[in-house]
């Protein structure tokens, strides 16, 4: 099996960011392609994409979007996606796989508040994981203002693994950046971001044991040319 890294990481949010947009072209003359839809197509691919690193004896757990249709199918549990290692009971009225572990944990939040930043990273802290993984949504219209918002974003997630994460040492932690589809009620971002190619790259960042600190993988990989 695959081991998940940074590098890895960002080729996973370059490509579903890749194949939500394609999806969208070739079913938005049959479904109603909602920003919220788009939300939750790039956390269905983030699944696909990352389940390599983790399928080997365990069981993706997570609300995915239908292909064909655009619905929404039933499967999460806890988070937007984790996979678990179970354990089968088959005594007592529960009869069947039992999770027993997590080994890989995601958020995928599209919104740039604070409010619910903190809210999905909290998340995060309270399960245990070897693998825990932020994708954060960014929404900003100049470079200068992405690049303040990750480093404010990262700089908190920071302090909070360090306060609250008393299994940090043991933990893969990444946060990932990926461009947020909503704009306004009747507009999305994704309908202009070839014009933004700030808000198109991949910025992937890895929790340093040592440093105590989220440190960004270089180089980027920059995920404009999505047509």
């Amino acid at each position: 099996m695959m081991e998940l890294s940074s590098y890895h990481l960002q080729l996973a949010i370059t490509e579903a960011l890749r194949a939500s947009r394609d999806w969208i072209e070739l079913s938005r003359d049959e479904i109603q392609i909602t920003n919220s839809l788009k939300s939750s197509m790039f956390c269905t691919q983030i699944g696909k994409q990352l389940a390599p690193y983790f399928k080997n004896g365990t069981t993706k757990r997570q609300i995915t979007v239908s292909e064909d249709n655009g619905e929404r199918v039933g499967g999460e549990w806890l988070l937007d996606i984790v996979w678990t290692e179970d354990e089968r009971r088959d005594a007592g009225e529960h009869r069947g796989l039992m999770p027993r572990r997590i080994r890989c944990a995601v958020e995928c939040e599209s919104s740039t508040s604070g409010h619910e930043f903190f809210k999905d990273f909290a998340k995060l802290l309270n399960v245990r994981s070897s693998t825990k993984i932020f994708l954060g949504g960014l929404n900003q219209l100049t470079e200068a203002a992405a690049e303040d918002y990750m480093v404010r974003r990262v700089r908190e997630a920071s302090q909070y693994v360090r306060d609250y994460d008393g299994n940090s040492d043991g933990t893969n932690w990444y946060i990932g950046f990926w461009p947020s589809p909503k704009g306004t009620v009747t507009s999305s971002l994704w309908d202009t971001l070839d014009s933004m190619p700030h808000l198109t790259r991949a910025n992937v960042y890895h929790y340093d044991v040592q440093e105590k600190k989220f440190m960004q993988y270089t180089p980027s990989v920059a995920t404009a040319d999505l047509a």
